[in-house]
């Protein structure tokens, strides 16, 4: 089947006629999305049609997947561009028709009808469709060069809307007047250039002309703009037509034309050129647009528009009629039913050539998994190839397997509904009801609106309970029923009367049946008025107890101090109000029990326990005296409706309408842990001796054990991640300085350890240096003596968002199986085209991983420390020690030797060989390692050990232990020796002294370390960083505000050796310098870039800014209010950073407006920065550094632009190029904020926000190499 995406229109209603005719219409399907502007009143018949509201529809997305081709007809409408920017790998069997108009909107981006952001989808469909069909084959070029599309090119569009018959009877009728009748335009569209033709034409207002202009179809405001100037320039020699006429009444009407004016800048009108050229009229078009190129292609004569300034008037209309001799039979036959019919299935055979019937047999299955293989080979996080193999498998009934795939896509393509619908499916395949339904709960959440998961949840009939909400990560509540709006998408609403999928049960008046601190926000609006007053103390009581520690509860209740809600209620003889109609019920039974005044909340709140454990801050109120209070709200805690920032009816004059309270529980109490202590004891608090497991243990949870040394940054991750998964039975073991040199380093780590205000660890400070083997073996034995299992975390490994859950799933569900001796939270990466065969969440093997790992005492009692009798036992059972990787036996013997000294992993690691033991491993790995960053002394700075992190909850754990011997030759392989004959490479870079002893994967790296400079990008420089850094990269600024960034001059030489860095990357720091400083510096970056290193360049765009100027200016002078708003912010572009003479400059007093002209279009050029800037200035009224209004000292102006903040100069895609060639770079393009040759380049998040938006859409983004 082949699917036809549409609009309601004149020429898709010919084409459907046109496939009902000359195929089986059958086999056409036409999705009908919107209506075409110009057919707003025609009624359109099509046979096999469906008109479609929503694309989000489980039947819409079931034909798109099962379809052979898919036929995009224009590519207009917002909802078909969201919907295949969402589902890209449905673009490969996509072919576009292109339309005109669709092809040129990139001439509008930034304006209303084309905001950044839908321009940035529709270059994304562009590029990677699959085939593209056009009038003119010029259009498809403008495709190729603008969006770079990879598409091939086939001609084909529709039969043309004319009677060629018709218009043989009316071709040669005789003219009895002498006026020159002239048509002007097409429609009233901006694209028709009309006021350029009447100036064109004004040479001949003394002529014996009538100029008609057909305005019916577009801007009708344009349309009496265009009238008005007719008028003006003519009188009456200019005749608007604002009435639409049918086929024959028009084709009469062209045939009394001698003339045709027509000034599109683009293709456009090609209908009524058809119409005109048959009928033998005289044709002027502007020479650069398709049309004109494509008609005269065909041997027709057309006339250059801007030639007619130079020709007079008996040139202008003379015409020897040539067209309707061979526009004749070319123009009938060109575009008749039979010709299109032609292409077309020419078309549909090409889909079926690429795109084989689904009734495939073995060999093209398994050539269809080879090429998502090849695929995955290439690009191992590519979603789509996941999601193919998914639907192979899925059709092969191979449920278990296109689960796997379906997770892959899912968590690569950003948690992808698709690949969610489809994950669900399969779980009903296979009848995991209960699996389903949950999965369906925890994507819900995040997709409350979703209207496939929404029928997914009505068909599985899914409620939401208390028990759902216990396992996620972070609980939300909303006291009420939460509002259908995205500020509200990840809320659980608690509601007297709806239970669903996003809804418990629940009475406010009733106990929550919750942990103590274990909800991350409590909200509520408009709910609490609802309650008696004398039962909220209570209430409050018992959300402060669910609250985490520093967590928020965001109270919003009516303001009767607020003049609507006072004038609005009932009150007696005193004023007093005694009943709101506004709050809902009668008199008798008033829906609002109290009427909450600043004075009766504060009395309330004095009540709970939040006045005595917490803080309390009034952010919106009225006082006693009637005067309000409107401190800045963070909607980030808890979005308010009725505020003036989001209700109009209190935004003039601003005032409040809600009393809006934040209610903050206090974080737990620091621990005042001592510094120096013997190193056998554990201590809590006051240096009291306390037990491992005493009442106040968090004895149900299993004990976390965090080895730590001298590390500060890199512990501060890691108690960053045990605070975010809230981890409260925690031991620290601080181990002591080995020389005086560490002793900074040391104490540091330990005021970390004493700041800790989120839980109460139980802490060792060593008072002299153990090492890393005996802090290990130590800790574990310590912890056995009251615990059964534990987790053990050193100070570089930082646990992901599943480690904790994954861990506690294993030790519980494997706690009896002996055979298994532990479990790894780290992984290697497995290759996709193994785990897309392999069902299961982890793997066993027999060698053990240290990096975030966890075992049980069961097993930890088989450890034999004894080298040698370990080595006599391993010899009597004949153990084969290359089994996990041919390293094994190489570092045994190296320890047994005493040249690799006191690795504690090998005899853990040969203990479970002897024992037949497996290791737990996930698929994807839970740990990231952030050691490898040079400050370790074993490998120095490496990404060869960087994995596929995973992004999704794991939940397919196998009960018995079979190990996939795919999988395990593939771990084997990877730990092997490249050169096992060879000596081990042990040299190490010198770095900052940590602890020395190594551990068998710490061995394993050094003998499988390679030179750095062999194409990896670790070394990464950020030049004038100001606030937007990662610490992965060297920040530099004039000005440091952080420890993360150096302070350097950027006017002097850098202070970095030639070679040094692999990429340069500076952002909106060029054009600060005077013009003649930025070859030299540019030089300097050069120099310290490495062969083969990179450049990335950011600067405002010259070009885009003189473009947008000179189009402004031109609408604007035709009293285009719109592009009069845009004409003003744009001048400030061009002018004030450069010529400002006190900071802030005119752009500041711009946005100090209350009502910023073309406030949309300003944000879409400045980006995030411009949004906080107004946000600002809104928030902080009359703080402009100008703002006395008296003249600036000229001392000051000299002061200030010496400052650095204004522009010195501007660069375009020309003149920064020629800077970058001058300095020696090769291989120099533009690219945009989303591509880059810099390897993982959008991961740090300097040119694009992490809501994916542009930081500064102003700018010109370009490359080189050196």
């Amino acid at each position: 089947m082949f699917v036809h995406i549409v609009f309601e229109s004149d020429y898709a209603s010919v084409h459907n006629q046109m496939i009902n005719k000359y195929f089986d219409s059958s086999e056409h399907l036409f999705l009908i999305s919107g209506r075409a502007m110009w057919d707003d009143a025609k009624k359109c018949d099509f046979v096999n049609g469906i008109k479609v509201n929503s694309f989000d529809d489980l039947e819409i997305a079931r034909i798109m997947e099962s379809c052979t081709g898919i036929i995009i007809h224009g590519l207009f409408f917002n909802q078909v561009i969201d919907y295949f920017f969402k589902n890209q790998h449905l673009l490969s069997k996509v072919h576009w028709v292109i339309w005109g108009g669709d092809v040129n909107f990139y001439r509008e981006v930034g304006s209303p009808t084309n905001p950044y952001e839908l321009e940035e989808k529709r270059k994304a469909i562009i590029k990677k469709v699959f085939m593209i069909s056009a009038a003119v084959k010029d259009d498809y070029y403008v495709a190729k060069e603008v969006y770079k599309t990879e598409a091939g090119f086939m001609y084909g569009i529709y039969p043309a809307l004319i009677d060629f018959d018709y218009l043989d009877t009316i071709k040669n009728k005789q003219k009895f007047t002498d006026e020159i009748s002239i048509l002007a335009g097409t429609s009233s569209t901006i694209s028709n250039g009309h006021n350029e033709i009447l100036e064109l034409l004004t040479k001949f207002k003394d002529e014996k002309i009538k100029i008609y202009c057909p305005l019916v179809y577009g801007d009708k405001t344009l349309g009496e703009k265009v009238a008005a100037l007719g008028h003006n320039l003519f009188g009456e020699k200019f005749v608007p037509l604002f009435k639409f006429q049918p086929f024959k009444e028009y084709a009469d009407f062209l045939s009394s034309i001698d003339v045709v004016v027509l000034n599109h800048n683009r293709q456009q009108g090609v209908g009524n050129t058809i119409n005109l050229l048959y009928l033998g009229k005289k044709v002027f078009l502007r020479k650069e647009t398709a049309t004109f190129s494509h008609f005269t292609e065909k041997g027709l004569k057309l006339f250059n528009t801007q030639d007619i300034a130079g020709i007079d008037f008996k040139t202008f209309y003379e015409h020897n009629n040539v067209n309707a001799i061979k526009a004749g039979k070319f123009l009938k036959e060109e575009y008749s039913f039979e010709k299109q019919a032609a292409l077309w299935k020419n078309i549909f055979s090409n889909f079926k050539k690429q795109f084989p019937n689904e009734s495939k047999n073995d060999e093209s299955i398994e050539d269809a998994k080879n090429k998502c293989y090849e695929i995955l080979s290439a690009d191992p996080e590519n979603s789509v190839a996941y999601y193919q193999l998914g639907e192979i498998n899925y059709s092969l009934k191979n449920y278990d397997i296109a689960l796997r795939n379906y997770k892959s896509a899912f968590q690569l393509s950003g948690e992808g509904l698709e690949a969610a619908v489809k994950m669900v499916l399969c779980h009903l395949s296979m009848s995991r009801i209960e699996e389903a339904v949950k999965f369906l709960k925890k994507i819900i959440i995040k997709n409350p609106y979703d209207k496939n998961l929404l029928l997914l949840c009505k068909e599985l009939n899914v409620t939401m309970e208390w028990d759902d909400i216990k396992e996620y990560p972070s609980i939300k509540l909303y006291a009420g029923d939460i509002p259908e709006r995205d500020e509200y998408k990840k809320l659980i609403g608690l509601s007297i009367e709806k239970k669903d999928h996003r809804h418990i049960l629940h009475d406010m008046t009733n106990p929550l049946p919750l942990k103590d601190n274990s909800v991350d926000s409590f909200q509520s609006e408009d709910v609490f008025e609802h309650i008696p007053y004398e039962k909220l103390p209570a209430v409050f009581d018992e959300i402060f107890r669910v609250l985490k520690p520093g967590a928020t509860f965001r109270l919003s209740i009516p303001d009767y101090g607020c003049d609507i809600l006072y004038e609005r209620s009932l009150k007696d003889s005193n004023g007093k109000i005694i009943f709101d109609a506004g709050g809902g019920g009668t008199i008798e039974n008033p829906g609002h029990l109290w009427f909450p005044v600043i004075s009766n909340v504060k009395e309330l709140l004095h009540k709970t326990e939040f006045e005595k454990s917490g803080t309390i801050d009034l952010l919106h109120h009225y006082n006693h005296d009637g005067s309000s209070v409107l401190k800045n709200i963070d909607y980030s805690k808890g979005f308010v409706a009725r505020t003036p920032d989001n209700d109009k009816r209190v935004q003039n004059p601003r005032r409040p309408m809600s009393l809006v309270i934040d209610l903050i529980k206090s974080p737990v109490e620091s621990s005042n842990l001592s510094l120096s202590i013997n190193s056998d004891k554990v201590y809590q608090r006051n240096n009291n001796l306390i037990e491992l497991k005493s009442e106040n243990d968090n004895s149900d949870e299993i004990p976390v054990i965090l080895i730590c040394y001298n590390r500060p940054w890199h512990t501060q991750q890691v108690l960053n991640s045990l605070k975010q998964y809230d981890i409260k039975n925690l031991y620290i073991f601080c181990d002591a300085p080995k020389t005086s040199k560490n002793v900074e380093e040391v104490n540091a780590v330990r005021d970390l350890i004493k700041s800790i205000d989120w839980t109460l660890p139980k802490v060792v400070y060593q008072t002299e240096n153990q090492g890393l083997a005996k802090s290990i073996v130590n800790s574990v034995n310590l912890v056995f003596e009251k615990y059964d299992r534990l987790i053990l975390l050193e100070d570089d490994c930082v646990p992901q968002k599943y480690f904790f859950d994954f861990m506690s799933t294993c030790l519980n569900k494997y706690e009896k199986n002996e055979k298994i001796y532990g479990i790894s939270g780290y992984s290697i990466p497995i290759p996709n085209e193994i785990l897309s065969e392999y069902p299961n969440d982890l793997y066993f093997c027999p060698r053990i991983g240290s990096w975030g790992w966890g075992t049980w005492k069961r097993a930890w009692k088989h450890k034999i420390n004894d080298l040698n009798f370990l080595n006599d036992e391993l010899h009597k059972k004949d153990v084969d020690l290359n089994q996990g990787g041919d390293d094994v036996p190489v570092m045994f013997e190296q320890m047994r030797n005493g040249s690799l000294k006191d690795v504690w992993t090998m005899s853990w690691l040969l203990s479970v060989y002897l024992n037949d033991g497996v290791y737990i491993y996930p698929t994807k790995s839970h740990i990231a390692n952030i050691g490898l960053d040079g400050t370790g002394v074993h490998c120095g700075k490496t990404n060869k050990f960087d994995t596929v992190m995973a992004i999704s909850k794991p939940n397919i754990y196998p009960v018995d232990v079979v190990t996939n011997k795919q999988l395990l030759q593939y771990f084997v392989n990877k730990h092997n020796l490249q050169e096992s004959n060879s000596k081990p490479k042990t040299s190490i870079p010198e770095k900052r002294e940590t602890n020395s002893e190594a551990t068998a994967l710490d061995v394993y790296k050094i003998l499988l370390s390679k030179d750095s400079n062999t194409g990896n990008f670790n070394k990464l420089l950020n030049l004038g960083c100001g606030n937007r850094f990662h610490k992965d990269w060297v920040n530099v600024d004039f000005v440091s505000y952080s420890k993360e960034v150096m302070e350097h001059d950027l006017k002097n030489p850098l202070p970095f050796s030639d070679g040094s860095f692999d990429v340069v990357y500076h952002s909106h720091v060029l054009e600060h310098f005077q013009k003649a400083f930025a070859p030299k510096f540019l030089k300097n970056c050069f120099n310290i870039l490495r062969k083969g290193g990179i450049i990335r360049v950011v600067v405002p765009d010259l070009e885009q800014i003189a473009k947008y100027y000179l189009d402004l200016m031109e609408k604007s002078l035709t009293s285009d209010l719109n592009a009069q708003a845009k004409y003003d912010w744009i001048m400030l572009e061009l002018f004030d950073q450069t010529v400002r003479n006190y900071s802030g400059g005119e752009m500041l007093k711009y946005w100090q407006q209350q009502e910023i002209p073309a406030e949309e279009f300003v944000v879409a050029r400045m980006g995030s920065e411009a949004k906080d800037v107004i946000n600002s200035v809104r928030k902080n009224p009359g703080q402009n550094n100008n703002g006395n209004g008296k003249e600036p000292d000229p001392m000051k102006i000299g002061k200030f632009r010496l400052s650095g903040e204004i522009h010195q100069w501007m660069y375009d895609r020309y003149s920064l190029s020629k800077l970058l060639k001058e300095a020696g770079f090769t291989n120099i393009k533009v690219t945009t904020a989303f591509e880059s040759i810099i390897p993982n380049f959008n991961k740090y998040h300097l040119d694009v926000e992490y809501d994916n938006s542009i930081r500064k859409p102003d700018s010109l983004f370009m490359e080189a190499i050196k």
